[in-house]
């Protein structure tokens, strides 16, 4: 038994906080490792600067995912209404 399949339709699920810092900030972090360093490399170092960045910019991105949630739902919401139309229309 697989995974169900996904709409191509349905809204993309928003980023998170650190997400959205870590497209921001991928090539500094990729600057302070070795050539050739590999993603997961690259994602310790991603979460170091995180927990070391201030309160301000976190609150940044924390803010901006939020924003990004409220607009998540409200497109899903008319996703799933315009799918229950659909439903009801083929009926």
């Amino acid at each position: 038994m697989g995974r169900a399949k996904k709409d191509p339709n349905a809204p993309k699920r928003p980023q998170t906080a650190f997400f959205l810092f870590a497209a921001d900030n991928r090539a500094d972090a990729k600057k302070c490792l070795p050539e050739g360093s590999r993603v997961s490399e690259v994602a310790k170092k991603l979460g170091v600067m995180w927990k070391e960045v201030d309160a301000k910019t976190k609150e940044k991105y924390q803010s901006q995912a939020e924003e990004n949630k409220a607009k998540y739902a409200e497109e899903m919401e008319a996703y799933r209404n315009s799918q229950a139309v659909t439903a009801n229309d083929s009926e």
